[in-house]
């Protein structure tokens, strides 16, 4: 299509040294005119032997680092509980979770100054996927995503993204970064229905709450204890 161009790179026949079995795989980067944000999907199928897909890496973005010889700031955002900043990643880290668990929004993000590197899965059904900044070796980190396959640990079956991976160059610092992420996600089935004071499925008294405890226990002592609180 005149908008859009697909890379497709393809790997037959690829052997692991720690065991005896060979998996083809198929990854596609879509870019879209006008867009700066490139779509990556993979495709992975095990051809023989008794293996089974677990978990897997893609994309991963690596050697993250400022310019040589740069003294401007650089900041990793990550949305870890109620969302993480860490100065100089480059120089150490090691962080990231399960979303839709402890990592709440499907994004993290890497800066310097307002060149901004945006990392997000744009996955509307939100299964079960790990985001993580680690890093490989002294003085830069790589960006991932850990898919879990629908059929993992099960020989022989295939594992394909129904969603896209985004990887691209934004303007701005982590702000930004969300703005971006909001775009996607209003148009989602948990979005879609508008900003929560306006929306006719969820009841007064939840929008009125200005106090919600989960506290930890067995029911006897929790429940006095809230009681009298």
């Amino acid at each position: 299509r005149n908008d859009r161009i697909e890379l497709r790179l393809a790997w037959t026949g690829c052997r692991s040294p720690a065991v005896a079995a060979t998996i083809d795989a198929e990854a596609r980067i879509t870019l879209i005119r006008g867009d700066p944000l490139s779509r990556w999907r993979l495709r992975l199928e095990p051809k023989d032997g008794e293996v089974g897909l677990w978990q897997v890496r893609f994309p991963q973005v690596g050697d993250l680092g400022p310019p040589t010889g740069s003294t401007e700031p650089e900041y990793l955002a990550a949305c870890l509980k109620q969302g993480t900043l860490h100065a100089a990643p480059s120089a150490g880290i090691n962080t990231g979770d399960r979303y839709p668990s402890q990592y709440v929004m499907q994004f993290m993000t890497y800066w310097i100054g307002r060149s901004n590197l945006y990392l997000a899965t744009y996955d509307p059904l939100g299964g079960l996927k790990d985001f993580r900044a680690e890093s490989r070796r002294l003085g830069t980190f790589a960006m991932a995503v850990d898919h879990l396959p629908e059929y993992m640990g099960v020989p022989g079956q295939p594992s394909e993204m129904a969603y896209d991976a985004v990887v691209g160059a934004i303007d701005g610092d982590w702000y930004d970064a969300c703005r971006a992420y909001r775009a996607w996600a209003v148009g989602q089935p948990w979005c879609r229905q508008g900003p929560l004071h306006r929306r006719k499925d969820v009841p007064e008294w939840f929008k009125r709450n200005c106090l919600t405890l989960r506290p930890d226990g067995k029911p006897e002592t929790v429940l006095p204890a809230m009681v009298n609180l």
